[in-house]
């Protein structure tokens, strides 16, 4: 969460490689370690995600949520004027899997769209005038995000 929100972002020294063994101050040295493969493959895409330029200079809005489960989750979303593809992050905070709607105010279209979840990659087709009233449903797995890209008006 603290990484898609708006500000510098920070990792600890060797966080994205996975390290787990920490710089001892006093000794001026680390034991030596692998790193965790998949959490370099999840940093490394990660990285990718954030590094574009709407997420770097876009304006932050906070999203509405709705549903039964909404209270579980947290979301906003990231525009730039230049940019026509704008991004929105949702995260899912209850201990158990949870859905709940997203309102996507800005997305264009009266037909279906392509939104693509960046993390997977997976694109899905989606009504746009059903995100802009009731919302973008998601089904998401428990202290896990998604961020989705989509077209902006």
């Amino acid at each position: 969460m603290a990484m898609s929100l708006p500000g510098l972002r920070f990792y600890f020294e060797g966080q994205e490689l996975g390290l787990k063994n920490k710089l001892d101050v006093h000794l001026r040295r680390a034991r030596a370690e692998d790193g965790n493969e998949m959490l370099k493959a999840f940093y490394n895409n990660f990285t990718k995600i954030m590094s574009s330029e709407v997420m770097r200079q876009g304006t932050w809005y906070r999203v509405t949520l709705n549903g039964d489960e909404a209270w579980k989750f947290v979301a906003w979303r990231y525009s730039l004027s230049s940019d026509k593809q704008a991004r929105v992050i949702v995260i899912n905070y209850g201990a158990e899997k949870a859905s709940c709607q997203v309102v996507v105010p800005d997305v264009v279209g009266s037909g279906d769209v392509s939104i693509t979840e960046l993390f997977s990659g997976i694109v899905y087709q989606r009504s746009a005038p059903e995100m802009r009233s009731s919302g973008l449903t998601v089904v998401i797995d428990p202290h896990t995000a998604q961020i989705f890209s989509y077209p902006r008006a």
